[in-house]
């Protein structure tokens, strides 16, 4: 293979993507494609022609995200069915997951206050939460009555937390409860009731999939508390 930059043509390039699509899967061998995208636009003056032009990234295949049976769903929501901090926390996320859908850095960021309402997230009365989605855009989403209750016991606990003033809802050990540290409470949760490979964004697809699958008046009957 030539090293020059003036020397490569299109043929190099697909030659060097195609043996990366032997090496590895289609998603990593994207990346080094973009990379030489930027570069050869960036060399643009000290070449003839980009060498990318007329090619085409590598397709990436469409992975399906695994739903979480019922039988799943109710072993890790019976895992969280203690009475102290951790529980309580842990369930009040992992119903909140399945309940909205949100995103992991959306359910990390939730807001709390008990003495200042436009300063919090969460407001049980009305059973909604609010979310900062993708393009700082606030979202309000409905809840259920079972997670507004895990909530509302959850805020029970945490009052008693040596870090109840801290603007955030969830508090971990030493402090507010990052994005990681929800990542992975997901993970251990997983790993103890035999789901190894549990990662958050399976619970907000199989909120998705459920609501797919009963439409509006299943996703209504989720809410109202009756599954």
């Amino acid at each position: 293979m030539p090293i020059a930059a003036r020397s490569i043509s299109r043929e190099h390039v697909e030659v060097f993507i195609a043996a990366e699509l032997e090496r590895t899967a289609p998603s990593s061998a994207a990346t080094p494609y973009r990379s030489l995208q930027q570069l050869f636009g960036w060399l643009d003056e000290e070449v003839d022609g980009s060498p990318m032009a007329k090619t085409r990234p590598p397709k990436i295949p469409e992975k399906p995200v695994p739903v979480l049976p019922d039988e799943d769903v109710r072993r890790l929501l019976a895992d969280c069915s203690g009475k102290d901090f951790r529980d309580r926390r842990d369930l009040a996320i992992i119903r909140l997951f399945l309940d909205t859908g949100m995103r992991l850095e959306g359910m990390a960021g939730l807001r709390y206050s008990a003495n200042d309402p436009e300063g919090s997230d969460v407001d049980l009365r009305s059973r909604v939460v609010r979310i900062t989605a993708k393009g700082r855009h606030e979202r309000v989403l409905p809840i259920g009555i079972k997670s507004a209750r895990d909530i509302d016991r959850y805020i029970r606990v945490r009052a008693g937390h040596p870090r109840a003033a801290d603007a955030r809802l969830w508090l971990g050990t030493k402090g507010r409860l990052t994005a990681s540290g929800v990542y992975q409470m997901i993970k251990d949760r997983g790993a103890a009731v035999g789901l190894p490979d549990l990662l958050p964004h399976q619970l907000r697809h199989t909120f998705s999939h459920d609501w797919r699958m009963e439409g509006l008046r299943g996703g209504l009957m989720r809410l109202a508390g009756w599954k």
